[in-house]
């Protein structure tokens, strides 16, 4: 890891501007590779990303070239403010997910700030979070997985400042991109209690169980169905799933790749974070846990990849760059 405290002074020595400056560049790079599908690198067929575009196409007023359904049908927020922009559907998804992502960056780098974690550490933390495998891998292929990311970070965000209108915009808008924002739900949860708001943290948390709840129900209510679909939960555990996940390369190597680097510092470091900051950390730990458990039950109802490991990103980051700053104060 001495390697990694090197870089982090170098980047001290750095300009704001110019680490804007190549942060971006890499940005733009690194999430570009894949724009589209690109087949030159990895090719893959459209898979539910079809179901998104069919969605751009609906609500511009077109007939939808697929099906909409669950749960494509509830993650609307991205194709919606994709069909404003006058690119074809694909593409309109993809400009959105690098925008949220990109957004998602800078509450990244706030979060940091806020934490007081030195300048050399944060810009670590951002290329960190730049050049990895899932902002590669998951950004610009259709899915909304990458929009979803800005929410979660907003929440995070909010949840050290403990900005709770701002939280509830993040997490309510945020179950539009797609639910998979539960994640911060117990995030916050452990955030609180192990400040020692106890209270807090027990209302909170049901405050936001009773708003999932209640917005998951009228979003399968009113979200637009193509007739014949049923909206019926379908994730229900499927032997041929799991069979077919055990013998799926994606399914078994994306975790590992999307966690990667990130991941091992985190383990590298939570240690010496805990001491400094419990309360982030344990609520990292039960972040990446629930992660974890996500995966898990995509393994076992459907298709499995490393996209719920990417929503811990942020807190792995924060809790990596404390832990690292900490142990340079020590040496």
């Amino acid at each position: 890891m001495k390697a990694l405290h090197l870089i982090a002074q170098f980047l001290s020595n750095k300009s704001t501007l110019w680490l804007c400056l190549v942060t971006t560049i890499l940005f733009v790079t690194v999430t570009s590779v894949r724009f589209n599908r690109n087949n030159t690198i990895v090719k893959r067929p459209l898979n539910d990303a079809r179901y998104f575009i069919a969605y751009v196409e609906y609500f511009r007023g077109e007939t939808p070239t697929d099906v909409i359904r669950p749960a494509s049908n509830w993650r609307m927020l991205v194709p919606c403010i994709a069909a404003s922009l006058p690119f074809e559907p694909h593409t309109a998804i993809n400009i959105v997910n690098q925008i949220l992502l990109l957004l998602s960056m800078f509450m990244l780098y706030y979060s940091m700030l806020y934490l007081k974690i030195s300048k050399g550490y944060v810009w670590l933390g951002m290329m960190l979070f730049t050049v990895s495998f899932p902002a590669f891998y998951y950004t610009t292929i259709g899915y909304v997985d990458a929009g979803v990311m800005f929410f979660v970070s907003t929440c995070i965000y909010a949840t050290l400042k403990q900005s709770w209108w701002l939280f509830m915009g993040s997490f309510i808008l945020g179950f539009l991109a797609k639910e998979s924002i539960v994640v911060v739900l117990p995030f916050t949860v452990t955030y609180l209690f192990m400040q020692g708001k106890r209270k807090y943290a027990f209302v909170l948390g049901l405050i936001l169980i009773a708003t999932y709840l209640a917005e998951s129900y009228l979003v399968r209510q009113y979200a637009y169905l193509t007739p014949g679909e049923k909206n019926n939960m379908f994730w229900v555990i499927n032997l041929d799933n799991i069979s077919l996940n055990l013998n799926r390369i994606n399914s078994l190597l994306a975790p590992i790749l999307t966690l990667g680097f990130v991941g091992l510092i985190y383990l590298f470091s939570i240690k010496s974070s805990i001491k400094t900051n419990k309360s982030l950390s344990w609520a990292s730990l039960i972040l990446l846990a629930t992660t974890f458990a996500m995966y898990i039950f995509a393994f076992i109802t459907t298709y499995a990849d490393g996209r719920p490991f990417w929503l811990a990103y942020f807190a792995l980051i924060m809790v990596s760059m404390v832990g690292l700053q900490n142990k340079v104060k020590k040496t």
